[in-house]
């Protein structure tokens, strides 16, 4: 008795946990109150005098940067680095929704960011994320998909800031990726940019959406960590 009565409370912990997942990561429901753009003013307080400033410096290289480095990463160290409750999300071209689905391999990896740094349309998230790099499958003018996952504890250690060794962060990882990729952090565009440098599977009821060029979402699938796949 006792055992099924376990059984059960774990399908439907887990039913609500999809459930919940289904409901949070859908954009107007994700909280933007600590993103960077709603934040930027106070994460640049004591580092630059402005937000416009901030705005110059951030799209230089920071091979170029000289001694504007420091403000950089006055700015970034400002930014809380994310936890295991911290939602992340991943754009990826909507033809590459294939490879998760269906029921294939659920593992995330490569440049990811907070979803709370709020970029929803087609042209918010071509030119927030910088996603005009060279044979770049993304465009203003068409739609995208989008990855909502929390990242297990344990696999914590996996994401790094994506910087230049010179700038200083205690979690960078140095890239070798080229244009628009400017070595400090940041995007092009201005967004802390964050890399999981190997594939990690993402905590239960990670979400799914097909997003139009005017931000409306639709959710595709959701991750099941029981079987490891999206469904």
């Amino acid at each position: 008795m006792k055992t099924y009565l376990k059984t059960g409370l774990l399908i439907l912990a887990v039913a609500l946990g999809r459930q919940a997942a289904g409901q949070s990561y859908l954009r107007p429901a994700i909280s933007t109150d600590h993103g960077f753009e709603r934040q930027k003013v106070a994460y640049c307080t004591g580092c630059i005098t402005d937000t416009i400033r901030f705005g110059s410096h951030v799209v230089i290289h920071a091979d170029s940067l000289g001694a504007y480095r420091d403000t950089i990463a006055c700015v970034r160290n400002s930014v809380p680095f994310p936890d295991s409750t911290t939602l992340m999300q991943k754009v990826i071209p909507l033809k590459d929704t294939a490879y998760y689905m269906p029921a294939m391999a659920g593992e995330i990896g490569g440049f990811v960011a907070a979803a709370a740094d709020d970029l929803a349309t087609a042209v918010q998230v071509y030119h927030g994320l910088s996603l005009n790099y060279a044979n770049t499958l993304f465009a203003p003018q068409i739609g995208y998909a989008v990855v909502r996952f929390k990242i297990p504890a344990a696999k914590l250690s996996e994401l790094k800031i994506p910087a230049h060794t010179i700038i200083g962060y205690a979690n960078a990882e140095p890239d070798s990726s080229s244009y628009p990729y400017r070595a400090t952090g940041f995007t092009y565009g201005g967004i802390p940019e964050y890399k999981l440098i190997a594939r990690i599977p993402p905590q239960n009821g990670a979400e799914m959406y097909k997003v139009d060029v005017y931000g409306n979402e639709t959710r595709l699938s959701t991750y099941d960590a029981v079987s490891g796949t999206w469904k």
